[in-house]
């Protein structure tokens, strides 16, 4: 990382980089890329984070497993997205309605679909929605940011990492905005595949258990 930007420069397909925006974490160069990873790993450190963290994550998983009914079939995949979506939009965002959450992981799904999609901004294609989705998720970061700076941090509940960002003013709101999608992409993804292939491992190895 030292020398990224200088002695050779990461690069990633168009599409991908307008959809996780300039000022995303994964898309910047040099000083810029290590200010923003220092952001990142401060607004992250656990001790920011488990006030809320622990509860949320068994609100989460109780409300997921009600779901289930006797003997049904389960994608686990799916399952593992949503949770982690469900995590990461709380974390982030602060928002834990559960219409809210199931709003934006479905803007999100669509986001992704289009990371490495051909891109070409025609109505119908992967890109053009993928690009859709990214104005809705930046239109609904703005109203946050919009309403904290009206109203105030809130009293009860988890402000998340974006509220932090507002209070401690260290990104204008459009780099807090890439900032975001680049952690909600970042983290929804690993976090995802992480839980998915933990839980088929452990299957296979019920010592483990």
């Amino acid at each position: 990382m030292q020398n990224e930007g200088k002695l050779f420069m990461s690069s990633y397909p168009k599409s991908f980089r307008d959809l996780v925006g300039k000022n995303g974490v994964i898309t910047v160069q040099g000083e810029q890329q290590r200010k923003l990873h220092g952001i990142a790993s401060n607004m992250m450190r656990l001790d920011k984070l488990k006030f809320h963290f622990m509860n949320d994550i068994q609100n989460v998983m109780i409300q997921t497993l009600s779901n289930f009914k006797n003997n049904q079939v389960i994608l686990l995949q799916d399952v593992c997205r949503k949770v982690a979506i469900n995590l990461m939009v709380n974390q982030l965002l602060g928002v834990s309605s559960e219409s809210q959450v199931n709003e934006m992981a479905q803007l999100f799904s669509d986001f992704v679909d289009g990371c490495l999609s051909i891109p070409i901004n025609i109505p119908g294609s992967s890109y053009h929605t993928a690009m859709k989705a990214r104005e809705k998720i930046i239109s609904k970061i703005n109203n946050i940011i919009e309403v904290h700076r009206k109203n105030g941090a809130p009293t009860e509940g988890n402000n998340g990492v974006l509220g932090r960002l507002i209070e401690e003013d260290c990104l204008p709101d459009e780099a807090v905005a890439d900032f975001i999608i680049n952690l909600l992409f970042a983290g929804n993804e690993t976090t995802t595949k992480t839980m998915l292939f933990a839980a088929y491992f452990l299957t296979q190895c019920p010592k483990a258990m």
